[in-house]
């Protein structure tokens, strides 16, 4: 017979995709349905969490699987606030990300809160003016603001150093966390209630520099 055998570490908490891991059963009785004395093993898509409340830094495919996992669960109770640094690898064609815009619009269609903040140098609005991401954001129910990254350097350069690589943060209890372009890991999840309160409270003091980026870029 075979097995499915559920391989996770020891953590402060664990969180389940029950999703991923009803399609790890789903490959186990399809894809090897010939085969006996056969075990695999599947982490069942879980995060895992330290005593601070912090996953370890999570490898692209792992950090985007746990962003899918959590934007599923937005509705229309949820909040959904978010600051970008555009990194290069970000608002890209690429599967992953195409795959991210795609979450981000499903979720402003069922009735989430969605506000996106994109931080940038004025001297790249040519430059952002063809992402054809932020033309689609713009035109949905994803509220798209735009904030001058030199202004806030010079005013409140604090900001800045507390964004850091930029985030999305979900209600007030979920961060994700990006991590610098040169990093082996992609970024990393936390719940550390103090963690995610200062990036809140960031983003609510963005907001006072935000313009429409619709404004912006047109």
């Amino acid at each position: 017979m075979n097995a499915l055998n559920l391989d996770i570490s020891e953590g402060y908490k664990i969180v389940l995709n029950f999703e991923q891991m009803a399609k790890d059963v789903l490959a186990l009785l399809t894809g090897f349905k010939n085969m006996t004395g056969m075990a695999l093993a599947t982490d069942g898509g879980s995060l895992i969490f330290d005593k601070k409340g912090r996953t370890e830094n999570l490898e692209t495919g792992i950090f985007y699987r746990a962003i899918d996992f959590y934007f599923k669960k937005l509705n229309q109770n949820s909040h959904l606030w978010c600051a970008s640094t555009m990194l290069e690898d970000e608002w890209t064609e690429e599967p992953l990300e195409m795959n991210f815009r795609v979450s981000n619009l499903e979720a402003a269609n069922r009735g989430a809160k969605i506000e996106r903040i994109f931080i940038f140098r004025k001297s790249e609005l040519k430059k952002f003016q063809q992402n054809k991401t932020l033309q689609i954001y713009m035109q949905s129910k994803i509220k798209t603001l735009f904030v001058d990254y030199h202004e806030i350097l010079e005013k409140e350069p604090n900001l800045i150093k507390i964004v850091g690589n930029g985030w999305d943060g979900i209600d007030q209890d979920t961060l994700i966390v990006d991590l610098p372009e040169e990093s082996k890991q992609r970024g990393y999840v936390s719940i550390n209630p103090k963690e995610v309160k200062k990036a809140y409270e960031c983003f609510q003091r963005l907001k006072t520099y935000a313009q429409d980026l619709k404004e912006v870029l047109k």
